[in-house]
């Protein structure tokens, strides 16, 4: 179930249990939603619980082990509602974001999608009709249309160079599981533009959903082995893990990130200040909040520089279209008769 299906669902789910509504009555009433992602969910929860399934087991599985074991915990230690209002407020701000991104990103995709459009139809209607009246004018066509007359030459083979690698690509992406996770690790974690700012949203929502966790009752190495199998970054998995391990053998969190980690500066001083003064569901909130803000700025900065650099290849596309397409027409104008 997607995030923005988990934020509709946990909100009112919540607002019905702090009313006073038994958690098998508000299901029963989420199922008769017509939002059918909705209904299907609140459905299944509804049909394992009166099966006899526990509720983390119920939760896990139709939203995960993380918010399963959280949902849980919450139940034996009486903070149910706190906890679907906490997944409520954690769905909606990631859906936020990742709305802002795509919406950052639709414009100059589009830009480039359309100047790519225009130029294949120049190439694949103009310039059939336009060469051969030129060349029956007897005037030497000009170096930007050759090019592009090249171009439709070899247009089968420049298509087939970049359909297979293409068709290649999706192939192995829907066959190979492991290459398709391979890849998708590279994107989040190690690409150079999108893979700084993809960290520190995954960061910050780590930090959010610990915060979920330890105010559900969960203590901060179990919190911390919960939200890394949630982790879709398998580096930060494996430092949540093993900062985990380190609590579990007794280790100081100040001694621990006195070691090289992955955690980064924010993250760590707020673990080593919640150590010494507590509060660590507040300053694992701060830590999100903060996090958050700079991936936001980020992902501005990265815009900034993809918006300039995309309109540069579109005016050089049509303006190279536009000097292949007019000044074969200007020496047919000019030349003497």
């Amino acid at each position: 179930m997607d995030l923005r299906s988990q934020r509709e669902m946990f909100s009112p789910l919540s607002l019905m249990i702090r009313s006073g509504t038994g958690l098998t009555r508000a299901l029963e009433l989420l199922g008769e939603n017509p939002n059918p992602a909705q209904a299907a969910a609140a459905s299944e929860l509804l049909r394992m619980l009166e099966r006899g399934h526990s509720l983390d087991a119920a939760f896990g599985k139709v939203f995960g082990t993380m918010i399963g074991g959280m949902m849980g915990i919450a139940q034996r230690t009486g903070s149910l509602v706190q906890t679907l209002e906490s997944l409520s407020l954690r769905a909606d701000r990631v859906v936020r974001q990742r709305d802002e991104m795509k919406s950052a990103l639709i414009y100059p995709l589009g830009v480039l999608l359309l100047s790519l459009l225009v130029g294949s139809a120049i190439c694949l209607l103009l310039l059939p009709q336009l060469l051969p009246f030129v060349t029956s004018m007897g005037v030497e066509l000009p170096w930007p249309t050759r090019v592009l007359n090249i171009v439709y030459e070899w247009r089968w083979i420049w298509g087939n160079l970049l359909l297979l690698p293409v068709s290649a690509f999706l192939f192995l992406a829907r066959t190979r599981e492991d290459l398709r996770n391979r890849f998708m690790a590279w994107v989040r974690e190690e690409s150079p533009l999108l893979g700084p700012v993809l960290r520190k949203m995954a960061l910050a929502h780590a930090c959010e959903d610990l915060a979920v966790a330890v105010n559900a009752g969960l203590g901060l190495h179990d919190g911390l082995e919960l939200v890394a199998e949630a982790c879709d970054f398998p580096r930060l998995s494996a430092s949540l893990k093993d900062l985990a391990q380190a609590i579990r053998r007794g280790e100081s969190l100040r001694d621990y990130f006195q070691q090289e980690h992955d955690l980064g500066p924010l993250v760590s001083g707020s673990l080593v200040l919640a150590e010494e003064i507590g509060k660590l569901p507040e300053l694992l909130r701060c830590s999100a909040r903060l996090l958050e803000e700079d991936a936001e700025y980020g992902m501005r900065k990265m815009i900034g520089l993809l918006e300039p650099a995309v309109m540069a290849v579109v005016s050089f596309v049509v303006g190279f279209l536009a000097l292949a397409g007019l000044l074969p027409i200007y020496q047919v104008i000019s030349a003497p008769i």
